[in-house]
């Protein structure tokens, strides 16, 4: 049997927690992707066991990328706990603007405090997750504020915006 990739959709009802293993010949593991990471409050409970069965599974306590689809809620709900015990290398997410992260905020009910400030700014608060590379990816023409991706002095950290149009020509 040569490479192969392993694709889990776990089971978190409303919202969204991929996992994808690139793995090689000998079953192990080459590259790690989690897609998204959360669920409604309602599916809170389902959403917490495939994460800490995932983290149970993961032997190294690493994974390679994190992308974010967006940052509502039921996509973003599990990054404390997931990133807890797994190190994420990189997280890719949408930049927003500050009006559109507040319209994110205000469009859904009442959330857990985090959000808010994950909501506020998303660098500062995966830097304070460790989290150490961060590719945000704009639009064609986003402006980008610089506030969005402040992060504290003390935290190292490496920061890249990918505009759409810097993508066209790679397919």
């Amino acid at each position: 049997m040569g490479p192969f990739t392993d694709i889990k959709f776990h089971p978190v009802g409303q919202g969204l927690f991929t996992s994808i293993e690139i793995c090689d010949e000998n079953n192990r593991k080459i590259f790690s992707i989690i897609f998204d990471c959360g669920s409604t409050k309602s599916c809170s409970r389902s959403l917490r066991q495939c994460i800490d069965k995932y983290i149970d599974n993961n032997s190294s306590r690493k994974v390679n990328l994190l992308t974010l689809s967006h940052l509502h809620y039921d996509h973003v709900s599990g990054l404390t706990r997931l990133l807890s015990e797994i190190d994420a290398e990189t997280v890719v997410l949408p930049y927003l603007t500050p009006l559109e992260r507040l319209l994110v905020a205000v469009s859904q009910r009442p959330k857990p405090l985090w959000y808010y400030s994950f909501l506020a700014s998303p660098a500062t608060f995966l830097a304070g997750l460790g989290i150490r590379n961060i590719v945000f990816l704009t639009g064609t023409g986003d402006e980008v504020h610089r506030n969005y991706l402040a992060v504290p002095q003390n935290h190292r950290m490496n920061i890249m915006v990918i505009e759409k149009d810097m993508l066209t020509g790679l397919e």
